[in-house]
């Protein structure tokens, strides 16, 4: 019931507005907590926005006085920096660590010392199979799904596509691209993969990377299946080469949705939204004034099945040219809504070009997530 119930309000409470907590009004019992963010890397606009997101939604926090202070540190995906960041939010005393991390092996004894020490820890946006934590990210494995299935029947269920994947070894990226040659392995045994490389997230290295791939390919390539930041680096490369647009994983910030109508192009793009920081911090506070997760909201971590310590939060938004609500790649999903790029645009047409898509849970939201105290 709490499941359903969960769903629902999600559905509802969807928001377009930038990201602000929904749950400043209300005073917290516990109040004026100390919260780490060690963040994996800016490598790109969403980064970005995650950051400006993470600082309005503590200054919102601040005033509630649920939160003395939001420390922020990103490490540039090195693990050994982020290891002695952790060490030095545990000499600082903080309250609770929401770890974006850069590594879903190598950080398990710094976060057992910051267990041990009391301090409340939560990954965010990237699962790891740490004990004694909590993940907080996005539902990678119906977002994968989603985009494969949409790509593969693109092209009629056949024929030659090319892979830009994001940051080797990082959680997101792995549990993604493991779940996207699942998904044409099993359900599209003739889509072949020509060529596969990492971008990192970075549209410049995705432009690079897939202008050489036009080079050697031509013709060949008739869909591109990519994530994230690396949209816009192929529509340069297609842009720049003179080549005909073929079908290709998208991007929901404002200019991207812009050259998408312009250009006439033929898309899928999900809204990984950076409001989920502020969701982080609410739930933080939350478990810190004492309130319990709802067993039923938590799923097996994407590592470890054996470890159910996962909240796996769909996108808000799949956009294509239609938004067709009972498409085949929305299947599974219950909170997402389909919209089509022209509504879209309007979703954006109060935000600067390189604003994407975002939402925040609301006060019900974050309350269906626990146990009444």
């Amino acid at each position: 019931m709490k499941k359903k119930l969960l769903c629902v309000l999600l559905a509802a409470a969807m928001t377009i507005a930038a990201p602000v907590t929904a749950m400043a009004e209300e005073e917290s019992s516990g109040g004026g907590y100390t919260i780490g963010f060690l963040n994996t890397l800016i490598s790109s606009q969403w980064r970005a926005q995650l950051m400006e997101v993470a600082e309005a939604g503590a200054e919102e926090l601040k005033e509630s006085g649920k939160l003395e202070e939001l420390i922020i540190q990103t490490c540039q995906n090195d693990v050994n920096t982020q290891l002695n960041q952790i060490n030095q939010m545990i000499n600082e005393g903080v309250d609770c660590i929401l770890l974006d991390p850069a590594s879903s092996t190598a950080l398990a004894d710094a976060v057992q010392s910051a267990i041990d020490q009391g301090i409340l820890v939560l990954c965010v946006q990237d699962a790891a199979p740490y004990e004694g934590t909590y993940c907080i990210t996005d539902n990678n494995e119906l977002m994968a799904t989603a985009l494969a299935t949409w790509v593969a029947e693109a092209i009629g269920g056949e024929g030659d596509i090319v892979e830009l994947t994001g940051i080797p070894g990082h959680s997101d990226d792995t549990v993604r691209v493991e779940k996207m040659h699942e998904v044409l392995e099993e359900n599209y045994p003739d889509v072949n993969i020509l060529a596969s490389a990492p971008c990192h997230y970075n549209y410049s290295e995705a432009q690079s990377i897939f202008a050489q791939d036009l080079a050697t390919y031509g013709d060949r390539i008739q869909a591109v299946l990519s994530q994230d930041d690396m949209a816009p680096g192929a529509l340069l490369a297609f842009q720049n080469s003179g080549a005909d647009y073929v079908p290709m994983v998208g991007h929901t910030s404002k200019s991207f949705l812009t050259s998408w109508k312009e250009e006439g192009l033929d898309c899928i793009a999900y809204s990984i939204y950076t409001g989920k920081i502020v969701d982080a911090m609410n739930i933080a506070i939350k478990l810190l004034d004492g309130y319990e997760l709802d067993p039923e909201v938590l799923g097996p971590n994407s590592f470890d099945e054996n470890l159910i310590n996962q909240i796996r939060l769909e996108p808000p938004y799949i956009v294509t040219t239609d938004g067709d609500p009972d498409a085949s790649w929305m299947e599974g999903l219950t909170v997402t809504q389909a919209i089509s790029v022209d509504e879209a645009l309007e979703l954006c047409q109060d935000q600067s070009d390189d604003w994407c898509l975002d939402r925040t849970m609301t006060e019900e939201e974050i309350d269906a997530l626990f146990l009444d105290k």
